[in-house]
């Protein structure tokens, strides 16, 4: 699967329970692999890892942190970057709840900002901001169940 981040395009290949990006040739040993989760070692570091997908994204969280990827195909590889968009919908990783708003309607915010704190799987999770601009739409409130597919928050910029 070819995914994208910060112009960058990474190769994933999963064959026998190992993981290897192709793009700094790193091997992460899976373990423990269940539909949206997986425990990889990565130099004898064992982590916890969470990931789902999403429409043309996925989204993977390894030792609490946040990472957000773009499923491109061939002819997208050169395309722009997924922090050149002018809207962007931010999802939960995975079904959970809502712990923490961080941020409110019409809220100007930067990229890197913190919109959310989500629990899943007793483990909280904050979303970033991957684009600068303002927040139009918020679809969730404090303490609220997440289904894993909706949309939370549309930032435009």
């Amino acid at each position: 699967m070819r995914l994208k981040k910060d112009n960058t395009i990474f190769e994933f290949d999963i064959q026998n329970e190992t993981l290897t990006i192709e793009e700094s040739s790193t091997v992460f040993d899976v373990q423990d692999k269940k539909e949206h989760s997986a425990q990889i070692v990565v130099d004898g570091n064992k982590y916890d890892s969470y990931f789902f997908k999403h429409k043309d994204s996925v989204y993977v969280n390894i030792d609490g942190k946040n990472y957000t990827y773009k499923i491109v195909e061939d002819d997208d590889v050169y395309g722009e970057a997924s922090n050149n968009q002018s809207r962007v919908e931010i999802y939960p990783p995975m079904p959970g709840s809502v712990v923490k708003l961080l941020v409110d309607k019409n809220q100007e915010v930067k990229e890197g900002d913190g919109l959310i704190v989500v629990e899943a799987m007793k483990m909280e999770t904050t979303l970033y901001s991957p684009i600068a601009g303002k927040v139009k739409v918020i679809n969730i409130k404090e303490k609220e169940q997440l289904n894993g597919e909706e949309v939370l928050i549309v930032i435009e910029k």
